[in-house]
């Protein structure tokens, strides 16, 4: 059946029908290396029920193929009106003149003649899709009578005129290129035959004939060998063949192509006294045994495994291995493409989505830089990372990972120093910064030299040449070199920049040569842009919150200085805001209120009483039952404390709850009478905390009722007077989570 390929949405797809597996995967190589989406059908069937099923842009057919040949197949495709408009073309050795008639007949669009050239095949393909447009003009159905070879026959031609025309062009080139061939060949006869005159003189017919023959034989075999040779060798990707000895014991290997020796570093004959085992990991080795039965029974696997150099050196690779008959033993042929930088690509992919994630969610700067050097570092494997940050006239290390406690302190700060230990500074009164790092926070970079990049980050895979290769003035000024004092031979400085400003900078060393690139900087730049902006924001943020932290704790001060002006007219109830306030915190926190939500109900809390300040001291402590005129002038103190607190802007709507902390459900409340959720719910939550308090507390005009006491209240007038899901919130605290009142 057809291997399918799931094709790109910006691809060109091909059917190649072709029974000899080798020329199958040979050609499919070479169109998928030309960005053409392939899908191979071994017999003329398996092509029909493919086109039954989706309909490529062009069909590409071995002519000579068992139970249905290429020509028949074209027929049948042009006879499909939902597959009539599919360019075809054929592959012929073009060594019968009647394969030209028969392509006509058949409405083929093409021949390619084998063997072929890579730029002929492809230049073939490009054209007969091309074409594709242009054959609109109708479908010629012509019947003529032709003398051939002697015998008249009757052809219908069911090509096209642009069919026609690409076809009998493509057989001219054909016979342009038999005809340069038949002529070297003659002379080649000729030279023969000349020799084999002088041989028949010297030796029998008999003896002659055999020569003749055997040298015939020779040279048909040596072209073989040579085309076989030069397919082999034109794969861009590594090729191995090797027999499939045993189990566990993999015979070597028996060819491999240029490409292959070149990618492992060894020799053709070293290469061939290796087995599959030579040049992987254990591990993996291990891995692709588990998987050696399900290969051997359906005779192809596609997967990614790891190849070792002779150095050592690990190359991850993609391989299609298929099985077939190699001169009459069992063989397994396979193709390994290197993916490194596709590997590379992702993993990048991986580190710039995880680092943006953690500079999205991060708790703050601090945690942010370490989190982000662990990233780079190990998904990098670069053996020390840091970044530093301005902080006043320097930009110190922020942080580090990876190098010695001497470095980093030896390297904290950049700033040049005079005698007196003053920071010098420039013309402009900017200070000085050594070093290459002073060089790239300071912008002072030359992309003109190697080492330096349009994007103001400086690299090298290796300190010491670039020393011993240049001079101070060339490396931008002074330079301490303590990099590679310490054996750092790969070093990297990418500027974070926020905006247009530089703000600090990432760090990248490592002892080994050559771990770095142009793209591998490019892409660190790009991710030190992001970081620096996220860096720049955070810090931004941090200032913020401080000022608001600063702000919330002078408004707390200001709040309890209040609270203790009021308390201290008011002996009896001394505590009790501090207690309701602390109460209703925990039953919103209960109910699972925001965070925010339950610290505005807080601070409500702690002033819900303020009003009370403007109500005469004596009726606050009166021993006695307030009389009517009296209880009036108290219950003005909702009121009185929503005017005094209405023109401060709090986060939270902190006057509306102390306005309505004494309306109930049912209306029956003060001061304004209101009813259900025309009530606040954070005023409802202290409503109940209130009522609690006060009657579990002593008050001036009777002794205290007690906590049970409280509590039957607010359950028996739950859904009445009170909130039920505050209600609920405030018994669970006090009989099953064991609340207590703070003690005064």
């Amino acid at each position: 059946m057809p291997q399918q390929k799931n094709p790109a949405e910006d691809t060109v797809d091909i059917l190649v029908v072709e029974d000899s597996p080798i020329q199958a995967e040979h050609i499919k190589h070479l169109l998928e290396q030309n960005n053409y989406s392939v899908t191979v059908a071994d017999t003329g069937e398996h092509a029909l029920a493919f086109l039954g099923k989706r309909k490529p842009a062009l069909i590409i057919s071995d002519i000579i193929m068992p139970e249905m040949n290429g020509f028949e197949l074209c027929r049948r495709i042009k006879a499909n009106e939902n597959s009539n408009d599919i360019p075809v073309i054929l592959l012929t050795t073009l060594s019968d003149s009647g394969d030209v008639l028969e392509g006509l007949a058949c409405g083929a669009d093409n021949f390619i003649t084998k063997p072929y050239s890579e730029k002929y095949f492809l230049k073939h393909v490009e054209q007969a899709i091309a074409n594709r447009a242009l054959q609109k003009s109708g479908r010629a159905n012509i019947a003529t009578e032709i003398l051939f070879w002697g015998k008249r026959r009757v052809i219908t031609i069911t090509a096209e005129k642009q069919q026609m025309l690409t076809l009998l062009i493509s057989t001219y080139e054909a016979a342009v290129q038999r005809n340069s061939e038949l002529l070297q060949t003659q002379d080649e006869l000729r030279s023969l035959n000349e020799h084999l005159e002088d041989l028949v003189n010297q030796r029998t017919a008999a003896l002659s004939t055999e020569i003749t023959e055997r040298k015939r034989a020779e040279e048909v075999m040596r072209e073989s060998e040579e085309r076989y040779r030069a397919l082999f060798e034109s794969i861009n990707d590594a090729v191995f063949v090797q027999y499939a000895e045993g189990d566990s014991s993999p015979g070597c290997f028996v060819q491999v192509n240029n490409v292959a020796c070149q990618r492992l570093g060894y020799t053709r004959e070293e290469m061939l006294g290796l087995t599959s085992r030579d040049i992987t990991t254990p591990e993996e080795y291990k891995r692709l045994l588990g998987k050696r039965e399900k290969f051997m029974s359906k005779g192809d696997i596609i997967n990614e495994t790891v190849h070792v150099t002779r150095d050592g050196r690990q190359i991850p690779v993609e391989s299609s291995v298929r099985i077939f008959n190699y001169l009459g033993k069992q063989a397994a042929i396979s193709i390994s493409r290197d993916i490194t930088e596709r590997k590379q690509a992702a993993d990048r992919e991986k580190l710039a989505r995880d680092v943006l994630n953690l500079m999205n969610y991060s708790k703050g700067a601090s945690d942010t830089v370490r989190d982000i050097l662990n990233l780079v570092k190990k998904n990098t494997g670069f053996e020390a990372v840091g970044i530093r940050l301005r902080e006043g006239d320097d930009f110190p290390h922020y942080a580090t990972n990876g190098f010695s406690d001497d470095f980093v302190l030896a390297e904290r700060y950049l700033c040049s120093h005079n005698e007196a230990g003053e920071v010098l500074r420039d013309a402009q009164g900017k200070p000085i910064l050594e070093c290459m790092c002073g060089n790239i926070l300071c912008g002072r970079t030359n992309p003109t030299l190697p080492f330096f990049t349009e994007g103001g980050s400086f690299w090298t895979n290796s300190t010491t040449e670039l020393l011993a290769s240049t001079t101070e003035k060339d490396r931008q000024g002074r330079t301490r070199n303590r990099c590679n004092s310490e054996g750092y031979e790969s070093v990297a400085l990418i500027p974070l920049r926020s905006d247009s400003e530089i703000i600090g900078l990432l760090q990248l060393n490592d002892r080994r040569r050559n771990q770095f690139n142009p793209e591998i900087i490019r892409f660190f730049e790009g991710l030190g842009s992001s970081i620096g902006i996220a860096l720049s924001r955070m810090r931004a943020e941090a200032a913020v919150w401080g000022a608001l932290e600063r702000l919330h704790r002078v408004t707390g001060s200001v709040i309890n200085v209040i609270v203790m002006a009021v308390e201290s007219r008011d002996y009896y109830t001394a505590g009790h805001q501090k207690r309701v306030s602390d109460l209703a915190r925990a039953i919103a926190s209960e109910m699972g209120l925001p965070s925010q939500q339950v610290e505005g109900i807080r601070i409500a809390g702690v002033v819900h009483d303020l009003g009370k300040i403007s109500i005469p001291a004596e009726i606050l402590s009166m021993p006695r039952k307030l009389n009517e005129i009296e209880y009036n002038l108290v219950k003005m103190h909702s009121k009185n404390g929503y005017d005094i607190l209405r023109e401060v802007d709090f986060d939270w709507p902190v006057a509306q709850m102390v306005y309505q902390h004494h309306e109930r459900l049912d209306g029956s409340g003060y001061p304004r009478g209101l009813k259900g959720d025309d009530i606040i719910l954070e005023a409802r939550i202290i409503g109940v905390a209130d009522v609690v308090e006060a009657m579990a507390s002593h008050r001036p005009y009777r002794p205290a009722l007690g906590i049970e006491t409280a509590l039957e209240e607010i359950a028996g007038q739950r859904g009445v007077l009170y909130d039920p899901i505050a209600v609920d919130a405030c018994l669970r605290l006090f009989r099953e989570k064991g609340y207590q009142f703070l003690k005064s």
